[in-house]
């Protein structure tokens, strides 16, 4: 359990600020973001580094249980399932790009979604 507790708060600090310098930052976002994107190097990167922070994730912590803890397990896995498309397709990021950069679609699912994760896991992470 001590690690679940461990893994839900580093990924609990990382959604929270995420969500928080989105929300309190919005155009400094909108600006950067399309750098990262069309950066290739970084696109790159983010594969690797999807695949190793998932592959991190889940070889301490492979937890199928029926509580909070399988939620980190599904972000290990969903890091490797990025990871893999971002080296295995690495053109396609640019059929997301116009969600991933509306301030709209930004504002109304990803920060949300981020925001929650964040306080869910902070909840679990630093309450136990």
């Amino acid at each position: 359990m001590e690690t679940s507790i461990l893994i839900a708060r580093i990924l609990s600090t990382c959604y929270l600020a995420f969500a928080l310098g989105v929300l309190f930052h919005a155009k400094y976002y909108q600006r950067e973001l399309p750098k990262l994107i069309d950066n290739k190097t970084v696109v790159l990167y983010g594969g690797f580094m999807g695949i190793v922070l998932g592959f991190l994730i889940l070889h301490n912590h492979n937890n199928w249980n029926n509580d909070w803890t399988t939620i980190i397990t599904i972000i290990g896995w969903m890091g490797i399932i990025k990871g893999v498309l971002l080296l295995v397709f690495p053109n396609h990021i640019n059929i997301y790009k116009g969600n991933i950069l509306n301030p709209e679609y930004q504002n109304k699912l990803i920060v949300p979604i981020a925001l929650v994760f964040g306080l869910v896991l902070g909840y679990f992470g630093f309450m136990n």
